[in-house]
């Protein structure tokens, strides 16, 4: 019986353990979602100003009174600037999706739980 009592004592101490640590998973994996919400709210608006961008360049080479040079300078401009906007989100989600790599079970941990 006291070897029983070990043994029931021992698993309901790896399971607190367990559950302590989906706790904290999930709440890591929320924190992550909140980001990614983030993220996708971000992309919006970029699409938003991209076409806003379009219309007003559609609008200036529609102009007969600007030099054509000074549009293509500022053009080159902005797309520069979309282009480093495109590398800093690209890098925030490589570091997202770093984070839930070591989150996700692999196929043998999948098996074993099944």
């Amino acid at each position: 019986k006291m070897l029983v009592a070990q043994l029931n004592e021992r698993l309901r101490t790896v399971r607190d353990k367990e559950a302590a640590g989906r706790i904290a998973l999930q709440a890591e994996v929320d924190r992550l979602v909140k980001v990614l919400d983030v993220q996708g709210l971000e992309m919006q608006r970029l699409k938003k100003t991209v076409g806003a961008l379009r219309e007003h360049s559609r609008a200036l080479t529609e102009a007969t009174d600007i030099d054509p040079a000074l549009i293509n300078k500022s053009m080159l401009t902005e797309l520069e600037a979309l282009r480093a906007l495109r590398s800093a989100e690209a890098a925030e989600l490589d570091d997202i999706i770093a984070a839930l790599d070591p989150l996700a079970a692999s196929p043998e941990e999948m098996k074993t739980d099944a």
